[in-house]
């Protein structure tokens, strides 16, 4: 049986979340390789309409960490250069109103294993990962169920 509540991410990797920027899709790098772990990442959404779900592709890629000090911008990197690892999907507990904010919260643990949940409307909601079927058995993504010593099996 698989957790379909997390995956093992490679900590050597770069991972990313695709967004929408002046008309393009590019990926946001969220984790550079080799930062600490853990790591913990969140972002307030925006959803257009009235919405039951929040959806992230998350990529992996090799762009190097720009510093502290770069703008905002150099923190995206080109989507040919992204290799598309699976999505997490949250169902929220009920309809968002167009431009009601969802908090979106992704954490990488100690053992790269990575979660994603939203906050909303005073409710915490786990999302679902699902595998992209070309990557699920790439070196920088793991499934499995945790054993008792919190290893992926």
């Amino acid at each position: 049986m698989t957790d379909d509540k997390s995956v093992t991410i490679d900590p050597t990797t770069t991972i990313g979340t695709d967004v929408f920027v002046n008309g393009e899709t590019q990926c946001f790098n969220i984790y550079y390789q080799n930062e600490p772990l853990p790591f913990k990442k969140e972002f307030n959404f925006c959803l257009p309409g009235s919405s039951l779900k929040v959806s992230n592709n998350i990529y992996a890629n090799d762009c190097r960490n720009p510093g502290a000090d770069a703008p905002h911008s150099a923190h995206y990197c080109l989507m040919e250069k992204c290799r598309l690892l699976g999505s997490f999907d949250v169902e929220l507990p009920a309809p968002v109103k167009s431009g009601e904010p969802v908090l979106v919260v992704m954490e990488i643990d100690a053992g790269g294993i990575m979660t994603c949940h939203a906050e909303c409307k005073g409710k915490v909601v786990y999302a679902t990962f699902t595998p992209s079927p070309c990557t699920t058995e790439a070196p920088s993504l793991k499934r499995g169920r945790k054993d008792p010593a919190g290893r992926i099996s």
